[in-house]
């Protein structure tokens, strides 16, 4: 039970870690989606260019944390009993991909939908 709590905590501070990343970086983008803007550039063509983003953000990160994931858990799946694949259900692999997803989706896009609501010019200029 208590590797549970363990574990527990650990994503729990990973998905802060998350989400404060995320919303941080893109919020400090609203001059640059103001820009855009005056440009020429429509409020869906900034939240599909943010979308995009979004997508790559996640799957770099699923690739990278499931490397990392791996790297720790197969050599001790193979001490534990001689196979590399691990043992458990595959939906709980599959759960941690789509809230990952799920998250980087939210995360950038939401603080961006949030910027655009501001008139172009006034937010390119503002501190």
């Amino acid at each position: 039970m208590a590797s549970f709590l363990l574990a527990a905590v650990v994503v729990g501070y990973a998905v802060i870690a998350l989400i404060n990343s995320l919303l941080m970086a893109t919020a400090e983008r609203r001059s640059e989606f103001a820009l855009q803007r005056l440009i020429g550039a429509t409020r869906g063509q900034v939240m599909w260019m943010m979308s995009v983003e979004a997508l790559v953000t996640a799957v770099v990160g699923i690739v990278l944390g499931t490397g990392v994931a791996a790297g720790a858990l197969l050599p001790f799946g193979i001490a534990l009993d001689g196979s590399a694949l691990p043992s458990g259900p595959v939906w709980i692999y599959l759960t941690i991909l789509g809230t990952a997803v799920a998250l980087t989706f939210a995360t950038i896009l939401l603080p961006t939908s949030l910027a655009l609501r501001a008139r172009p010019m006034e937010a390119a200029f503002a501190p």
